[in-house]
């Protein structure tokens, strides 16, 4: 089987968990219909009862409303389900701290360069993007479709969790973009910062959010800028210009670039790749950034760690599995996942400690295998896209017993 007919299977088989997606959605409406009938009962024929039967029927009424509001949550899940196993492509999320080589796995693997994926020495990716393999594009060229945050949801989203973090500024959430312009930043959180030292690095993100205002507020119109080429893709999705001097900041504007190239891996049809700036720098909401940009958007996490010299420790690891996990809680996240130790460093001694430590851990669990590969080295990165699709098209069958009932 080739490998784009293996992507195909897999897209042919969640099919049937989108119709019982539909059919479950269909359910929870009619059972809410019923439930809204039912309260819509108590004050209509509340004068032909009798006070105990009113006073009984009325004392229902919070767990009525728990019912109802737990029934548009699940409705909210189901729809996020409905619409990830209907995509017409197979989408495969690379998750990571920052450096290490989230990127240069996927230039490897897209045949883009450092115009359309950025990689350097200090922090590089900004705005969350999806690669897609398209059949009309020459190998190494690329067009986006940059989707941009509109104010109100710049401010809810980029904005408002810094409030939310408790960093005690002293001054209230701001209603709009123009507030935040004019808006005096304490020189330090306050007493009452639950952040400790990482409060003070923080609140330097949000002042240079706001001194650089005016270097992207002119994208904040929502809609999106179709057909950007490729010399131009950088400026949107990357934290600094090639070479690493000047800062950008027009990323700050991006929800969302998607970008369409032609893979060099032959025969891989229809198959995206979603690439998130690293996890480890983004503190400020960042188990909303996860569940939105991962847990609608995916089929499949592809974890990677560069194994380091002294650093075996795994914390964050487990903290980031417990966030991805958060986003898709109806499929269990070793399910639907695999580990890479990247070993683009000269750290062979450290990959054995480094792995045991991994796959000895109760926590987390990694049904794709955890391997081995020099991200830098394209034909072990397409090697590792062979494994996926494999793995993949094994575990799609135990996913539609997950979502069958009485199966």
């Amino acid at each position: 089987m080739t490998r784009s007919q293996k992507i195909q299977s897999i897209i042919e088989a969640r099919k049937p968990m989108a119709e019982l997606a539909a059919q479950a959605d269909a359910s929870l409406y009619e059972i809410e219909g019923q439930i809204r009938k039912f309260k819509n009962f108590i004050p209509i024929f509340s004068k032909n009862l009798s006070p105990e039967v009113v006073a009984n029927l009325n004392a229902l009424n919070p767990t009525i409303d728990h019912l109802l509001s737990r029934l548009s949550t699940e409705k909210g899940n189901i729809a996020q389900l409905k619409y990830r196993f209907s995509r017409p492509t197979l989408n495969i999320g690379v998750v990571g701290r920052a450096k290490q080589g989230k990127s240069t796995l996927l230039k490897a693997l897209s045949g883009l360069d450092d115009d359309v994926i950025p990689t350097g020495v200090n922090f590089c990716t900004g705005a969350a993007s999806s690669l897609s393999n398209v059949d009309n594009l020459k190998a190494g060229d690329a067009i986006a479709d940059i989707e941009f945050h509109t104010e109100a949801t710049f401010l809810r989203d980029v904005i408002s969790p810094y409030w939310r973090q408790q960093l005690d500024l002293g001054v209230p959430e701001p209603r709009s973009l123009e507030e935040f312009r004019r808006m005096v930043l304490p020189d330090k959180p306050g007493e009452k910062c639950s952040e400790g030292n990482v409060g003070g690095q923080l609140l330097d993100e949000l002042r240079d959010i706001q001194q650089h205002l005016p270097e992207f507020q002119a994208y904040l119109r929502g809609g999106s800028e179709r057909g950007v080429p490729r010399n131009s893709i950088r400026e949107f999705v990357a934290q600094r210009a090639k070479g690493e001097k000047v800062r950008l900041h027009r990323w700050r504007a991006v929800k969302r670039a998607n970008i369409q190239c032609s893979f060099p891996v032959q025969d891989v049809g229809r198959i995206s790749f979603v690439d998130t700036p690293g996890l480890g720098q983004i503190a400020i909401g960042l188990e909303d950034y996860v569940r939105e940009t991962l847990g609608g958007d995916i089929d499949f996490a592809l974890f990677i760690r560069r194994a380091e010299t002294g650093n075996q420790t795994i914390d964050d690891d487990i903290r980031l599995y417990d966030l991805v996990a958060k986003s898709i809680n109806e499929i269990p996240l070793e399910q639907w996942s695999s580990y890479i130790i990247n070993r683009s460093q000269d750290v062979a001694g450290q990959l054995g400690t480094l792995r045991q430590n991994i796959e000895g851990n109760r926590h987390i669990a990694f049904q794709g295998g955890v391997r081995e590969l020099d991200a830098r080295n394209d034909e072990e990165a397409r090697r590792e896209l062979e494994s996926l699709l494999d793995f993949l098209r094994r575990s799609f069958r135990s996913w539609t017993r997950i979502f069958t009932p009485n199966e």
